[in-house]
């Protein structure tokens, strides 16, 4: 275990293999407690080399603080020539959560969430464009779980790239949790029409009582 200071708050974390969340092209991830509040956050550590892909997630968090369902990110900082990113920490990812709780009503309710994020986030001229299971968090709030969009790593913000890649993706995803399930995929699940302009946006996609129906 280390203790570590970033800007100006001091965490304990570890840094051994067996502790790290996850890795990839971007860098690792680290599970952390703040010493001074004891409240849980992961720290997501930047290959040296990567501060301009640092800047450009932290920036999305920045734009996307007051959306509900996106992860927050608390602080950013360097650690040993590392940029770092102090992130909200959630119990579990999405696909872990349906395995324990894969009632239909619970996938309506879910993915509400996450389409609602989806929304905000291209209100806001942002695109993801990673959205998968593995990226949604669920997270305790208020005594309530909520679900939470989170990485990105392969975001673009204020840039020339249409919505549709990310309605793909989103569409994509509820229809491998629906399958896993053997639930029947709603006809507006077309968000993965291979024509790119025919697909809906969110916001349309919202409006279907599919959401709302009880089984």
């Amino acid at each position: 275990m280390v203790r570590i200071n970033l800007a100006q708050e001091e965490y304990d974390l570890s840094l051994k293999d067996k502790d790290r969340l996850t890795y990839g092209s971007s860098g690792d991830i680290f599970p952390a407690v703040c010493v001074a509040t004891k409240k849980r956050y992961v720290i997501k550590m930047f290959y040296k080399g990567l501060n301009k892909k640092a800047e450009n997630e932290k920036l999305c968090y920045e734009v996307l603080q007051n959306c509900p369902n996106v992860a927050e990110c608390k602080a950013m900082d360097i650690y040993q020539g590392r940029v770092c990113l102090v992130l909200e920490r959630g119990g579990c990812d999405l696909a872990a959560h349906f395995q324990a709780n894969g009632s239909l009503n619970e996938i309506r309710k879910r993915f509400f969430e996450v389409f609602f994020g989806v929304k905000n986030i291209h209100e806001k001229e942002i695109f993801h464009n990673d959205l998968q299971l593995q990226n949604v968090i669920m997270v305790d709030q208020d005594g309530e779980k909520i679900a939470k969009i989170i990485d990105f790593g392969k975001s673009v913000i204020n840039g020339v790239v249409d919505q549709h890649k990310d309605v793909f993706q989103a569409g994509n995803m509820l229809k491998e949790a629906l399958q896993l399930y053997g639930y029947q995929v709603p006809a507006f699940v077309n968000l993965m029409i291979g024509t790119p302009q025919k697909r809906p946006s969110m916001e349309i996609v919202l409006e279907d009582n599919w959401f709302t129906l009880k089984d």
